[in-house]
């Protein structure tokens, strides 16, 4: 009894376990898998990061956020420590310095692509899209900005800095993620993804048309350009303006360049030089001669046909024949083959001709076999 209850236990563990994977295929999380298993992880993941850096470069010192209020291209300070350059006015350079010893004087400014942050002697944080809105809330918390350093920084974005070479990386990168997983799949794809099997990512481009491929291409190029563009634009601008405010200012401003957003800015050019490289090795591998055994998808068939074409308007001529060659099979007339073997006397070999079935059924047909018509002459001759 004991041996039966543990088999019975056993066959029971056995069937439900054997269920699991059919009712795990009916859950929403399989489903999912699925989908996961179409999306080329390297090259979504790659696009998908630049474009989350690229939000967050744009994003900088919209919000009070400790995070974003980081990420800024220029700030401008009043300078604590008594300096006066070599050569400068001192009665002017006096007037500036004088300023700084204001106790509710704003403490910094900091200047982004949208935002500007101000930070108030009291250690808060205010930030705004709008520069009159940010003078309203200084007044309002009885700061002082005696040598406009929010003035300043709105001159700074409006007029130093452009987002549109931001914006044309993004575009682009977007269009590049959105052909990734939106572009047609080869019936071999199809095929294993209906079967439940996840694409192995590193070999799933290749099961993307050759249109999709170049798109791609064209438009990860140019988001490199405009990526590169951008940043090295917000560089420059960025070391420009603070060299040019703090010695306009007589050094009583200081002036600090955002690093995160300088990083920003290259490690998206890189990441998308890397893309562009990736897509570009991936088209020549694809645009390859194939190899033996593996099925060219319709445009590639379309493609290699075009191509074979133009190369024989141009004058190059195909590879003559072989000299030898097997003898291919061909088709006869059953009907002619019947009438010849019926002239030649060979009636009999006509007679299974005409009749394919090889076990006569008549016992007449088992013992003897018809004459031909040559027999029939010479048993004549006989008599």
């Amino acid at each position: 009894m004991d041996d039966e209850s543990e088999s019975t236990t056993r066959a029971s563990s056995s069937q439900t376990a054997s269920s699991r994977p059919s009712q795990f295929r009916n859950t929403r999380l399989w489903e999912l898998m699925r989908h996961a298993g179409r999306i080329n992880y390297p090259h979504e993941l790659l696009f998908a990061v630049i474009t989350v850096l690229l939000s967050l470069l744009l994003a900088a010192c919209t919000s009070s956020n400790s995070f974003l209020r980081g990420i800024y291209i220029l700030s401008f300070s009043y300078r604590t420590a008594s300096q006066t350059s070599s050569g400068a006015n001192d009665t002017i350079s006096a007037v500036f310095n004088d300023q700084r010893n204001e106790t509710t004087n704003i403490v910094e400014v900091r200047v982004g692509y949208f935002g500007i942050c101000v930070m108030t002697n009291m250690g808060s944080w205010i930030c705004d899209t709008q520069s009159s809105n940010l003078a309203r809330a200084v007044r309002a918390a009885n700061q002082s900005d005696p040598l406009n350093l929010l003035w300043i920084g709105n001159r700074f974005q409006s007029e130093a800095i452009t987002t549109a070479f931001v914006f044309i990386s993004v575009f682009f990168v977007l269009g590049v993620l959105l052909l990734g997983l939106l572009s047609p799949l080869s019936s071999e794809t199809l095929d294993n993804l209906s079967r439940g099997r996840l694409m192995t990512f590193l070999n799933y481009w290749a099961a993307h048309s050759p249109t999709a491929r170049a798109y791609s291409t064209w438009f990860m190029l140019s988001a490199t350009a405009s990526a590169f563009i951008a940043a090295m634009w917000h560089h420059l601008a960025g070391a420009s303006g603070t060299a040019l405010t703090k010695h306009l200012a007589f050094e009583a401003i200081e002036c600090h360049t955002g690093t995160a957003s300088i990083a920003l800015g290259w490690v998206t050019f890189v990441l998308a030089l890397c893309g562009v490289a990736s897509l570009s090795i991936q088209t020549w591998s694809a645009s390859r001669p194939s190899e033996p055994g593996r099925v060219l998808m319709p445009e590639e068939a379309d493609a290699a046909d075009e191509t074979t074409r133009v190369d024989m308007e141009q004058g190059e001529q195909l590879p003559p024949p072989p000299q030898y060659a097997p003898q291919m099979r061909q088709q006869i007339d059953a009907e002619l083959l019947v009438r010849l073997l019926y002239i030649t006397g060979q009636r009999g070999t006509a007679y299974y001709a005409r009749n394919p079935d090889p076990w006569p059924r008549g016992p007449r047909m088992e013992r003897e076999m018809p004459h031909g018509y040559a027999e029939t002459l010479i048993d004549e001759d006989e008599y």
